[in-house]
């Protein structure tokens, strides 16, 4: 998995063979608050691809990541908005794995940061 952020955009890539994944968390800049329950946004391919991916679900394994990643570090990144390409290729679960792993980075990165970061919140998923 490869992460990269480019101002309040956090992603993470995940390439093996033919198969690619995209997931994106927006953070609030400075003077933002974070939403409760954030919208997942599904963003559609420049070359117009054929959805791949069934959103309903993937945004189900979404939900249960940042699930497992709240218990384990008792709080989450607050977040503004969850973005996912409709055209990457399945299984859908592997975006449970995708937004644990993204939001423990996020976490770690704030927590080691000396900068002003967006807040983290405690509330229910």
């Amino acid at each position: 998995m490869q992460f990269q952020q480019k101002k309040s955009i956090y992603s993470v890539t995940r390439i093996t063979g033919p198969q690619h994944n995209l997931l994106q968390f927006k953070v609030p800049i400075s003077g933002e608050m974070g939403l409760e329950k954030p919208p997942i946004n599904e963003l559609k391919s420049p070359s117009n691809c054929e959805p791949l991916l069934i959103p309903k679900q993937v945004r189900k394994h979404i939900r249960s990541g940042l699930s497992r990643a709240r218990a384990e570090l008792g709080k989450l990144p607050a977040i503004n908005e969850i973005r996912f390409l409709v055209s990457d290729t399945g299984p859908e679960s592997i975006y449970d794995e995708l937004a644990y792993t993204l939001a423990c980075h996020i976490t770690r990165e704030i927590e080691s940061s000396n900068t002003s970061a967006p807040p983290m919140l405690r509330g229910r998923w």
